[in-house]
């Protein structure tokens, strides 16, 4: 009898074992099935992010190629120049005779350059600057600033596109006047100031 016993509390405790085995298969397949859908969910998403970014440049591409067109479009309408009619000449009534003479039309052949000139297209009006310093005036002599953001480029730097918001920065002609000449005076005013203010917070102790 006690051998019988002992029997089947071996045979419980093995059917035990195998159904705690098989729980413990399920939980381990049902949670790599769980991994397997994380991944694949974030895989997915970072495909759709791609997705808008190429669309994205591609539409950026698009305006600018666009923009492009229009400029060159505009400066061969400009390139064409009428040329005046000439003008005939006036019979002399002074004079008995009425001779007519015949007007020779003035050919004038366009400029090369302003051909060219016109021909070129626009430089798009955002991009990546090619040299960026950083020194805002500071080590090299300043050059001028965005118009846009107001970022201080120098000589090294040069005229192009902002590092900091990506505007074109182009060569603009310098006003003349009494009020340019005032706002140059108090330019140098304000830059004398700041040279002098260092000087000035200076307090000697007097002994």
């Amino acid at each position: 009898k006690g051998g019988g016993g002992a029997n089947k509390s071996s045979i419980g405790s093995s059917v035990e074992k195998q159904a705690k085995d098989k729980e413990d298969k399920r939980e381990k397949q049902r949670k790599q099935d769980e991994e397997r859908r994380r991944k694949r969910e974030i895989e997915m998403e970072q495909e759709k992010k791609l997705e808008r970014i190429k669309a994205e440049q591609q539409k950026e591409m698009d305006r600018i190629q666009n923009a492009q067109r229009n400029a060159k479009k505009q400066n061969n309408k400009g390139c064409v120049k009428k040329q005046p009619l000439p003008r005939r000449k006036e019979k002399n009534n002074n004079d008995g005779n009425s001779s007519s003479s015949k007007v020779v039309p003035i050919v004038v052949k366009p400029n090369k350059n302003e051909h060219q000139e016109a021909q070129k297209p626009a430089p798009p009006q955002r991009g990546k600057a090619k040299i960026v310093c950083g020194c805002f005036g500071t080590v090299h002599k300043p050059l001028t600033n965005c118009l846009h953001c107001g970022r201080i480029s120098c000589t090294k730097e040069g005229y192009g596109y902002c590092p900091h918001c990506g505007y074109l920065v182009d060569r603009s002609t310098m006003p003349e006047g009494a009020k340019f000449d005032k706002a140059v005076m108090h330019k140098e005013r304000l830059l004398q100031f700041d040279r002098d203010s260092a000087s000035r917070t200076v307090v000697s102790i007097v002994k």
